[in-house]
């Protein structure tokens, strides 16, 4: 009887732990996802880009200036007739964001380089942009170089050529 007790006390305790080892060896599952995401930026993306142009002078005179867009990134201004001291031509473009969903940071700079028989005071070459200027996707804002001749020219014709670089800077879009 002694010998039979513990026959059925070992069983009990054997069957105990095979439950415990059983329960665990089931119970837990552990199920991993991994892996990467690559995204890469796209030129095509940020796009900013001249709309438009037109042209005034003081006194109005549509003969002497011409402003025009001859490509997405690619514009001209063309100043010719201005004879009296302080005669003014302006040259205004539109630009445009048409970015996916990436605003521009924009900043120009003049430059006015005299040819022959020209000073650089013979001219003032300017713009009313400022600089820093956000334009969000979409949205289009205007840049005006204005050329003013600072002495009637006598014997030679004053010549200079004149370049405004505009820098259109990604910004990077919120989350």
């Amino acid at each position: 009887m002694r010998n039979k007790k513990r026959i059925i006390i070992a069983i009990i305790l054997i069957a105990i732990l095979m439950l415990g080892i059983g329960y665990a060896a089931i119970s837990n599952t552990t199920l991993t996802i991994s892996g990467n995401a690559i995204s890469q930026p796209d030129p095509e993306n940020f796009k900013v880009h001249f709309v438009s142009g037109s042209a005034t002078t003081s006194p109005d005179d549509t003969d002497i200036i011409t402003a025009s867009v001859t490509g997405d990134t690619t514009a001209t201004i063309a100043v010719k007739g201005l004879t009296m001291k302080d005669d003014v031509a302006t040259a205004t473009y539109t630009i445009k964001n048409d970015s996916n969903g990436i605003a521009a940071k924009l900043s120009a700079a003049i430059t006015s380089t005299p040819g022959e028989n020209t000073t650089a005071s013979d001219y003032t070459v300017s713009t009313d942009f400022v600089n820093g200027t956000v334009l969000e996707p979409g949205q289009t804002t205007t840049i005006t170089v204005s050329v003013k001749l600072n002495k009637t020219p006598i014997v030679n014709d004053l010549i200079t050529t004149i370049t405004c670089t505009i820098t259109a800077e990604p910004q990077e879009p919120a989350a």
